[in-house]
């Protein structure tokens, strides 16, 4: 089947306006006039057959669908940027490699990207995405020297104490812990979430109800509905049929159409297009046996660019949690 990809023209106004939520904004920063940004959004809109903004008094909000393509929009406009970099020999620095999870990778840290990139252009990023190891029994994936410069990663520090109910994570940070920068990202807080349509066919005000609903199992997360239930005092639960999918992401959009219950952290909530559609049922939020954490060599403590980066992960990542939290917090009182 042939790709079916709208004009660049039309993404770029789009992705500019949508960043700014301003035309004129727009108009400026790609050197074009506000009518310009018009037509190209315009065209971009015939091509979609759905509007991405709406047009209010002196300001413009996203549409639905224009969050979701702004989303695309950004992480496509952003790899393409740095690939052509990178061919044009226009990089004379050493471009920062930084391995993360699938979902991690496409709902939070790609878009971000684009206003990383923005304040810091000569930097180049580059993201590889790999899936955790499903068994504890398999070794961890590893920050490979002159491969991966950055990762992250999730598991439990070394020496912490974890409480007996805390969900297992299922694999390490890490195997090897010599001449590592560990540092704390946030921890991972279950969250048990549901469409909110389903939620009216089938309420569910206690967690014995989840016996007539489809749990939604996350490869990547083997023991979290197990250790949840547990952790909420029904261990002995059975629910009505199980679904089982790779990503959490895959979990979370077959909740969203109403396929059952998904379990997921609430830093990937937050990020989800389509949360408000969702409810997080009751019981409590538990935070997971581990935590995720930034890894870096101690040999690269002096490369400035890297440094850069780290400092700005951290803080988005402390913003990201402090965000989650308070979001399921509100939900949870709805």
């Amino acid at each position: 089947m042939k790709p079916i990809i709208p004009p660049l023209h039309a993404v770029r106004a789009f992705e500019s306006a949508g960043r700014h939520l301003s035309f004129t904004l727009a108009a400026k920063e790609l050197h074009v006039t506000q009518g310009a940004i018009s037509r190209h959004i315009r065209t971009l809109e015939e091509f979609l057959g759905t509007p991405v903004f709406h047009r209010k008094h002196r300001r413009i909000e996203l549409t639905k669908a224009g969050k979701i393509f702004l989303a695309a929009a950004e992480r496509g406009l952003y790899e393409i940027s740095t690939t052509t970099s990178l061919l044009a020999g226009a990089v004379t620095q050493r471009v920062i490699t930084v391995s993360t999870f699938p979902t991690m990778s496409f709902m939070w840290l790609m878009p971000k990207l684009a206003s990383f990139a923005t304040i810091n252009p000569d930097i180049q990023i580059r993201i590889v995405s790999t899936d955790p190891p499903m068994e504890l029994t398999e070794p961890p994936i590893e920050l490979e020297p002159q491969r991966i410069d950055a990762k992250i990663s999730l598991g439990q520090l070394p020496g912490k104490r974890y409480l007996p109910n805390q969900p297992r994570i299922g694999y390490e940070v890490t195997s090897n812990w010599r001449r590592l920068n560990v540092d704390l990202m946030f921890e991972e807080l279950l969250v048990a979430v549901v469409d909110k349509k389903l939620m009216q066919d089938k309420p569910i005000s206690e967690i014995a109800d989840l016996r007539e609903h489809t749990l939604i199992h996350a490869a990547a997360r083997p023991y979290a509905w197990p250790d949840w239930l547990r952790a909420n005092g029904a261990s002995g639960l059975r629910s009505q049929t199980n679904l089982n999918v790779a990503h959490l992401f895959t979990a979370l959009h077959l909740a969203s159409s109403g396929a059952g219950v998904a379990l997921v952290p609430a830093t990937t909530l937050y990020h989800y297009e389509g949360k408000e559609g969702l409810a997080c049922i009751s019981g409590k939020a538990i935070p997971s046996a581990g935590e995720y954490y930034l890894l870096t060599h101690e040999g690269n403590d002096n490369w400035p660019e890297l440094q850069i980066f780290k400092n700005w992960l951290l803080a988005e990542a402390n913003i990201l949690e402090q965000n989650a939290k308070r979001y399921v917090l509100a939900s949870a009182l709805d």
